[in-house]
């Protein structure tokens, strides 16, 4: 699958020089961009061809950056497998997303023409990368140099190095009596813990987290694949999950992080059990984002990374599922000998942003959107937090259809580091003044 990772990365680093990622308000046509666009690869019964076809296709991408028809009109070099090769190249294709077609102010359908080299057969050997395995043929490619750039910032011995160093460092800060370790397709999970089973259980858990986050949040989009098991470590307490934290030089402010050289690690050291949840649910959400969802070489901002991971840590959980966007006033919460109730962690940062409305001490959201990181860790980053969190459940639930429709959207285009404020405004309609005026009012009705 060489070949298919680096097509993904031709089309998805493109959108960076794309006018849309940088200008204001567009103002010209601007077409399709691929976000997630693997290589078909060749069907297992053309094995024995020395050398995998090019075929020539035209594309039609709906105004949401779906491909809706798929049509072939050539292939080269021909040979009786043709039909094969273009019923292969009409399946793949059909699971493409696009950053749709700008027309004026509007996103639009369009038509896209291109070339598509299949995956060499498996068993065969690969030819020298060449850029020219994606390009238009109605236009110079413009993809080369996009590739040329992603190829500088792949993932380096150095950095593979590290991560070798950190989860070394990882296991040597766990307690070899109470150590469980159970790895799910995702998730490699080594944790502390003297209950049994408890290294599945919380695998079993990031696994629903990644399951929700890809069927709720972007339905039928074809994510970026995680070639590896996700090393986790769970402390029993605080200074063995501190000692990693330093050996990834991952600042931290509470009980669990996410490291993007590809670590994950927590600690039971909490005051309920399900307040460890929202915290794993948290970090996860980091983990995702980062793993499947934004392209190389993008960080979305900050209000929006948190803001996202604390509306899944704050949903509700039922019958075992994560019901995102519900909160309960109130919940049962455990700790060892005691079980009790009280007001939700949802709603309490809820409640500390609707009186800081009334007193004049909220965020605009213009002051939240332009937010440094550092605001994210000061003596005021309880109301970074919250009020990141509610702007979140505002665009994906200030409308009834804003969680099918807008927030997908809003969603790929942070994914591919294009201006918020533009995309905001471009997928919702909303001026700052009736962004701000809309937020204020659902956060007050909340």
């Amino acid at each position: 699958m060489r070949g298919a990772k680096i097509i993904l990365a031709a089309g998805i680093l493109a959108t960076a020089m794309d006018p849309r990622a940088q200008d204001g308000p567009y103002k010209r046509s601007v077409p399709a961009v691929p976000i997630v666009a693997p290589l078909p690869p060749s069907p297992p019964e053309t094995a024995r061809m020395a050398k995998p076809p090019t075929v020539t296709v035209e594309l039609a991408v709906d105004a949401r950056g779906r491909v809706t028809d798929v049509k072939t009109t050539d292939i080269h070099p021909k040979s009786k497998l043709d039909a094969v090769f273009k019923e292969a190249a009409v399946t793949a294709l059909k699971a493409w997303r696009f950053a749709p077609a700008v027309e004026g102010d509007a996103f639009a359908p369009t038509t896209v023409k291109m070339q598509v080299q299949f995956t060499r057969p498996s068993g065969a050997a690969p030819d020298a990368f060449s850029p020219s395995l994606f390009s238009f043929y109605e236009e110079a490619d413009p993809y080369a140099a996009a590739v040329d750039r992603w190829l500088a910032r792949m993932a380096s011995e150095e950095r593979l190095q590290a991560l070798r160093e950190i989860v070394s460092a990882g296991e040597a800060a766990v307690d070899p009596a109470r150590r469980q370790a159970f790895d799910s397709p995702s998730f490699s999970v080594i944790c502390e813990a003297s209950e049994p089973d408890t290294a599945k259980k919380i695998a079993a858990n990031l696994e629903a987290v990644t399951h929700t986050l890809e069927s709720s949040l972007l339905p039928g989009l074809t994510l970026q694949p995680a070639d590896e098991r996700l090393a986790t470590f769970v402390y029993a307490s605080q200074p063995a999950f501190l000692s990693l934290a330093g050996s990834a030089s991952v600042p931290v402010i509470g009980p669990g992080f996410y490291g993007g050289v590809g670590i994950l690690a927590f600690h039971r050291d909490v005051g309920t059990s399900e307040e460890l949840l929202a915290i794993l649910l948290h970090e996860a959400t980091h983990a995702f984002v980062h793993r499947r969802l934004t392209r190389p070489g993008v960080n979305l901002p900050l209000w929006l990374s948190e803001g996202l991971a604390e509306y899944v840590g704050n949903s509700d959980i039922e019958k075992g599922k994560i019901v995102l966007g519900s909160h309960k006033p109130f919940r049962i919460y455990h700790r060892p000998g005691e079980t009790f109730r009280q007001k939700s962690i949802a709603t309490v940062g809820a409640n500390e942003v609707k009186a800081a409305l009334r007193d004049g001490r909220a965020l605009t959201v213009e002051r939240l959107l332009s937010a440094p990181p550092t605001k994210f860790r000061d003596a005021d980053h309880a109301m970074y937090y919250a009020e990141s969190w509610l702007l979140v459940h505002y665009l994906r639930h200030g409308k009834p259809e804003w969680a099918d429709r807008e927030f997908p959207s809003f969603l790929l285009y942070a994914a591919e580091g294009f201006a918020l404020d533009d995309a905001i405004a471009r997928v919702y309609g909303l001026s700052g003044p009736e962004l701000e005026a809309g937020f204020k009012d659902y956060v007050a009705a909340f």
